[in-house]
């Protein structure tokens, strides 16, 4: 409950603390298209809830470490990507969605997809938490979350409107993920391993760059989208972040649907 109050309670300051109506309109839109990667990565956290269960319950610490390290690393190899391209292409997006008119809520749904990113990050690990028998404290720090969202909504939205209404969701769902993770990574040692962490953020901001500095045009869109997505591969290939056995989870997975003649397993480069 106090999660998805998490994902709307800005659009109610919205609606209650900016007098044209078009604002709310703007940001039902920019939420349509923000909550694109949390609805994606749900799945994610429900499968992870009863493995985490099982294996604490048999105090299979290692294994438990190791389930946890694995599960966040792919959640942000495919979700940093995902997010950076909506927030770097958000005119773009808006106007295929919704038309021109909406051009004026470009700027926050930049804002807005990050913090909703934070959000997803969340209740994957809020999903950890209740797994190993803490089902309180993620109920806490959404609790939490949303309280600062709300306090920051009636300060920012009334100076920054629908941009200070993103940033508000920004600075709720950063601090419930943090403190989150602080506190998985104090039960089981272990949250995603720094070494990834740093590769993806190396790959993500070329990413980012590539996106936001070519004006792409609606046409042009989706080869932006390839080459970004391109380079963002050939990134983390590089520093040895994606390996064999990473491209065999995803033809096995996220490949599993289509054609074989279609699939590929790239080589190991080292």
């Amino acid at each position: 409950m106090l999660s998805t109050l998490q994902l709307s309670a800005d659009l109610f300051f919205v609606k209650a603390l900016l007098p044209d109506a078009a604002d709310s309109g703007y940001y039902t839109a920019n939420q349509n298209i923000a909550r694109i990667p949390y609805f994606a990565f749900t799945g994610a956290a429900f499968v992870l809830l009863p493995s985490i269960s099982r294996s604490v319950s048999r105090d299979q610490v290692e294994q438990t470490r190791e389930l946890i390290r694995r599960s966040m690393r792919y959640v942000l190899l495919l979700l940093v990507p995902s997010t950076l391209l909506i927030s770097a292409t958000s005119a773009q997006i808006l106007q295929i969605l919704y038309g021109e008119d909406y051009a004026p809520a470009a700027e926050s749904l930049s804002l807005l997809v990050v913090g909703l990113g934070f959000v997803t990050i969340f209740g994957l690990l809020s999903n950890i938490l209740s797994g190993a028998g803490r089902p309180r404290l993620p109920m806490t720090l959404a609790g939490l979350g949303l309280l600062i969202t709300a306090l920051s909504c009636t300060v920012l939205v009334p100076w920054l409107g629908l941009t200070g209404a993103a940033l508000a969701t920004a600075l709720g769902g950063l601090f419930s993920m943090v403190v989150a993770a602080l506190a998985v990574y104090r039960q089981f040692r272990g949250v995603v391993p720094i070494r990834s962490l740093l590769r993806i953020a190396l790959a993500a901001v070329p990413t980012y760059l590539l996106a936001t500095s070519i004006p792409a045009t609606i046409l042009f869109l989706p080869i932006l989208y390839v080459a970004s997505l391109a380079g963002y591969l050939l990134v983390l290939t590089a520093v040895g972040e994606l390996r064999q056995q990473d491209w065999r989870w995803a033809q096995d997975t996220l490949l599993a649907r289509l054609p074989p003649g279609t699939r590929f397993t790239p080589r190991d480069p080292r």
